[in-house]
């Protein structure tokens, strides 16, 4: 199951590393807007129209990136949304949705 809230942080998590003095709280916010606005990517990326196809494994796949891209970057407390939103696009331009098949009958092309 893909759950956005086993990612999100709080001061206490950014606290181990010891790194952010005086400033955890803004660092967990960032990390926590790069994590809701892959969560809100992934989910239009990864479920398409009616049928949802949903890949557990892609979604902590992309997610896992997170951590280990921004929770030691000092840069992290001052991405803006178009920064965040240029990271999103670029973590997850690899995956695509799943390709329905679809075959052809002498009147139409249906999907299945």
């Amino acid at each position: 199951m893909m759950s956005l809230s086993k990612y999100l942080c709080d001061v206490h998590c950014v606290g181990k590393m010891n790194m952010w003095k005086g400033h955890e709280q803004r660092a967990a916010d960032q990390l926590d807007r790069i994590y809701r606005a892959l969560d809100e990517h992934i989910y239009n990326v990864l479920v398409m129209g009616d049928e949802a196809h949903y890949r557990p494994e892609t979604y902590d796949e992309i997610m896992s990136h997170v951590w280990d891209d921004w929770a030691g970057n000092p840069a992290l407390l001052d991405l803006t949304s178009q920064q965040i939103e240029e990271y999103v696009t670029q973590r997850t331009s690899a995956y695509t949705p799943p390709l329905k098949e679809s075959y052809t009958t002498p009147h139409e092309t249906r999907v299945v």
